[in-house]
């Protein structure tokens, strides 16, 4: 908040430094903010107490006929000396006396017990406050909801003096560079909103090795929307997305809540109605073109997580640094490619072998030079392998003749490949903009604009168990035909029917589970993806020195 040129610090923000000097740093220096069932509880609590009453409260009324008499809520008083702000809940005022009451949506504790450190530290300052503004405080109080309870208790001079010495805490922490480590009191952890971008257990687990817990829910079961069929127009309704056909005739109806992305290929019309209430939601919107090129990914303008991206911006200017993340991630990539071969090629143990002990160069690698011809000669000698696993013969034929390539596909594998990798792109943009980071600023592939260079580094992990596997699954299980093709001057492209097709596979893909190798749970696809952009967000931040990829066996 701003106050006369000066920062005033929330005295809700110094609370939650009481309860979790983490979360107050994500919350109060990073801007991180989110919501789950405790917190919507919270605000529906608030409801009533958050309309401000239109009462005079001013330390020159005090003893006149216009000081306040009954109550006041949502008072919102500064205290320019030490910087400090707080929005009150409801104060009870008596002439000059105020009793400050801070609305809680829990149960009341045993009749004997005291205050929680939390509400000691709001209430405290709350006191400071209204003693600022020339009140008598001589009483707090607490409302539970749960039980429709309000009970009292002293402002003493502790109460005041200790919330004051937890504020000063709190601005010398906010100074730091550094996050705080996450707390040890793990049961703090289970209801916070922000666990999911602290990642208490994951950081605790790799700084000290303790167990990680795992995350709930462990799986990302939003609704993911695709939209293909040119002439399609998407329109929205209340809280609903329209969808028309080329006849502007309503085809579909899907609810806002509960989506998490939408992806647009080819020639549809979404009216700015329908992306300014998806932007008010959080829904990611990308466009890509229908061979699935990303053409461009729409961001909601968050003004959140600046500190990461300098960060990121930080980190990878050290050459070093760029190159232990890039050896990671292409470490992880050939120990996949080797999984995915003897899992589908299982006669190629040469090509294993060979790929082990890339590996092996890999992980000691000295230079980005050196990672990038260890990649090369991988990726050769998977590929090569890969058009034995192949079940269809004309189609395994063409791909050991052609090899792997690109713009444009001159074969269905290499079509279907390409297709599979630009979803992969999209969902790895995704993760990264949801961790805060940068898409565009990578370690392995350089900058050049259009690329979003880090997700197409954070894929390469993902490539052979996700778009390889879904691949090769639509060619030896027939999901896919080879009428499903169409082959043009710019090579192999997908049809209409192919990309349905291939849809349905990605997706049924990204919501299979599997475990991670360092925190021994499993999650599905798209949330490991997701654990993954907010594991190198942490690297950056500086919470550990350590990378785990995935890696299967």
């Amino acid at each position: 908040m701003e106050y006369e040129g000066a920062h005033s610090w929330s005295i809700r923000s110094i609370a939650e430094y009481a309860y979790c000097p983490r979360l107050f740093y994500l919350v109060a220096v990073e801007g991180l903010n989110a919501d789950n069932e405790h917190t919507v509880k919270g605000k529906i609590i608030h409801k009533t107490v958050d309309r401000p009453t239109s009462l005079p409260c001013a330390k020159d009324n005090v003893g006149k006929e216009e000081t306040p008499q009954g109550n006041m809520r949502s008072l919102t008083l500064y205290d320019k000396d030490n910087e400090l702000m707080g929005i009150l809940d409801y104060v009870e005022f008596d002439g000059d006396c105020a009793v400050p009451v801070e609305y809680r949506k829990g149960r009341a504790p045993r009749v004997d017990a005291e205050l929680w450190e939390v509400d000691r530290i709001q209430l405290g300052l709350q006191a400071h406050l209204l003693k600022s503004a020339g009140y008598h405080v001589e009483q707090v109080g607490v409302y539970y909801s749960q039980n429709n309870e309000k009970r009292y208790f002293p402002a003493d001079k502790s109460l005041v003096s200790e919330a004051i010495e937890k504020a000063s805490r709190a601005k010398k922490a906010a100074e730091s560079s550094t996050r705080p480590e996450p707390t040890k009191d793990t049961w703090k952890c289970d209801g916070c909103s922000l666990a999911e971008a602290c990642l208490p257990f994951e950081t605790n687990k790799l700084l000290s090795k303790r167990p990680a817990k795992t995350p709930y829910p462990p799986r990302m079961d939003g609704l993911h929307v695709i939209a293909q069929t040119d002439g399609v127009g998407i329109g929205c309704r209340g809280n609903c997305l329209i969808f028309r056909d080329a006849e502007m005739r309503p085809v579909k109806e899907l609810p806002l809540a509960g989506m998490e992305s939408l992806t647009v290929y080819g020639n549809v019309q979404v009216s700015t109605q329908a992306l300014s209430r998806m932007a008010a939601q959080d829904v990611h919107v990308t466009y890509a073109t229908n061979a699935g090129k990303l053409l461009y990914h729409l961001d909601s303008g968050s003004k959140t997580g600046v500190h990461i991206r300098k960060s990121q911006f930080e980190k990878l200017a050290d050459q070093q640094a760029r190159l232990e993340l890039a050896r990671s991630l292409i470490a992880a990539k050939i120990s996949n490619q080797r999984t995915i071969l003897l899992r589908n090629a299982r006669g190629e143990r040469d090509a294993g072998a060979r790929l082990k002990e890339l590996r092996e160069k890999a992980e000691s690698a000295t230079s980005m030079e050196a990672l990038r011809g260890i990649e090369g000669a991988a990726a050769r000698t998977y590929f090569q392998s890969l058009a034995k696993a192949l079940k269809n013969e004309e189609i395994a034929s063409a791909f050991a003749k052609n090899g792997r390539k690109r713009r444009p596909a001159p074969d269905p594998f290499n079509a279907c490949l390409s297709f599979c990798y630009a979803l992969l792109a999209n969902e790895c943009t995704t993760a990264l903009t949801t961790a805060h980071l940068d898409p565009g600023l990578g370690a392995l592939h350089e900058y050049r604009p259009g690329r979003p260079a880090l997700a197409c580094d954070i894929m390469e992990v993902f490539r052979p168990l996700i778009a390889d596997s879904v691949a090769l699954s639509l060619i030896n299980k027939r999901l896919i035909k080879p009428s499903d093709f169409k082959s043009t001057a710019e090579g192999t492209m997908l049809g209409e029917r192919g990309r349905t097709a291939l849809f349905s596979c990605m997706e049924k893909r990204m919501r299979e589970t599997v475990t991670h190798p360092a925190f021994d749970y499993k999650i599905d696809y798209r949330r490991m993806i997701h654990l993954h952009a907010k594991l190198i967000a942490g690297w950056m931040r500086g919470d550990y020195d350590s990378l785990h990829f995935l890696m299967t066996r």
